[in-house]
């Protein structure tokens, strides 16, 4: 007997899923920034002249910068956590037999030393549970996106401690010194954008590949035949 039912509606995540890739988009952006304004700065004070009007406005700018980019990251950080609880919520309507649930899902990526690995793994199940195995696929043994992706994030935060050490200014400091310091923080702040970029594909491929397996499913209900629907 053919079963007409269709699946269950997904919950939402488009709206999560495109605000968490504007936020980090000008998260990645305001790195972008500093980047190139550090360099301008460098530039000028190598020179050893009085800084120009704008030289003195973009050294204003990159001061403000880390405090945009921190609500960005945070509230980024927020809404993930909201995406990843209800991507995982999601799964059995998309024919996954997975045990994760949506609040381990998300512990995984708050407990320390356990959200090294945790959020990886959680990551994953979403991706590969997202579009389970049948008898027809198999379940992919490597995700070289989510590798790079989660590989950028470690390597984001042991740069951030070895760079920090790199950043600390004595007072007072000389131009050498301020110039040393400012070309690290520029080497973390391209490693952030790397991370960031790829963390936007996670984000928008995860959401696009649920949609992709529930649109599937929909259209694999079958249609009743007209002696069905007199029944």
């Amino acid at each position: 007997m053919d079963d007409f039912s269709r699946p269950e509606p997904l919950r939402p995540t488009r709206t999560l899923s495109r605000a968490i890739l504007t936020m980090v988009g000008a998260y990645v952006f305001a790195n972008a920034v500093q980047v190139v304004v550090m360099s301008a700065l460098r530039t000028a004070v190598a020179t050893g002249e009085p800084l120009s009007p704008l030289m003195t406005q973009l050294d204003r700018l990159q001061i403000q910068l880390p405090f945009v980019e921190a609500v960005l990251y945070i509230s980024a950080g927020i809404c993930f956590l909201v995406l990843v609880s209800r991507l995982v919520a999601n799964l059995p309507a998309l024919g996954s037999k997975t045990m994760l649930s949506p609040s381990t899902a998300v512990w995984s990526f708050i407990i320390p030393i356990v959200n090294i690995v945790g959020g990886y793994s959680t990551t994953r199940t979403i991706w590969t549970e997202s579009q389970p195995a049948t008898q027809d696929t198999l379940t992919p043994r490597s995700v070289p996106l989510l590798g790079f992706w989660w590989g950028a994030y470690i390597l984001l935060g042991v740069s951030g401690r070895i760079i920090g050490a790199h950043t600390r200014l004595p007072d007072p400091y000389t131009i050498e010194q301020w110039s040393s310091a400012s070309a690290w923080s520029s080497v973390h702040s391209v490693v952030e954008m790397t991370a960031g970029v790829l963390f936007m594909c996670v984000v928008y491929l995860l959401d696009h590949r649920q949609h992709e397996q529930h649109d599937d499913l929909v259209r694999r209900v079958p249609v009743p035949m007209a002696s069905d629907l007199l029944r």
